[in-house]
């Protein structure tokens, strides 16, 4: 089957790239982030947002807080992305994705 290079890993890219491998594609996908892939989307800890305990934090999301009923196949995407036991890949700095 065919190579693809996916060039970045934002939420579009990393949609691109599930799908294509999904269809036995060949997919590389590079990000010039060096720290996380997926864009705008991820979440963060904030800082100062636990009293009890400065050690500790509540995350923040940036990104999606919804997605609109005109996005018909987000459950399916959804539900099919690997998890743990599946083909998840670990990433790390200055990793290639594949």
């Amino acid at each position: 089957m065919a190579k693809v290079i996916i060039l970045g890993g934002g939420v579009a890219g990393m949609s691109a790239a599930h799908e294509l491998a999904e269809r036995g594609f060949e997919v590389e996908v590079y990000e010039r982030n060096e720290k996380y892939v997926g864009g705008k989307a991820r979440s963060t800890n904030v800082d100062g947002t636990n009293l009890m305990d400065k050690n500790l934090f509540l995350p923040g999301e940036h990104g999606f807080r919804f997605f609109p009923g005109f996005y018909k196949h987000v459950t399916d995407t959804m539900k099919r992305i690997p998890t743990s036991g599946g083909k998840s890949v670990l990433i790390t700095s200055k990793t290639l994705i594949q």
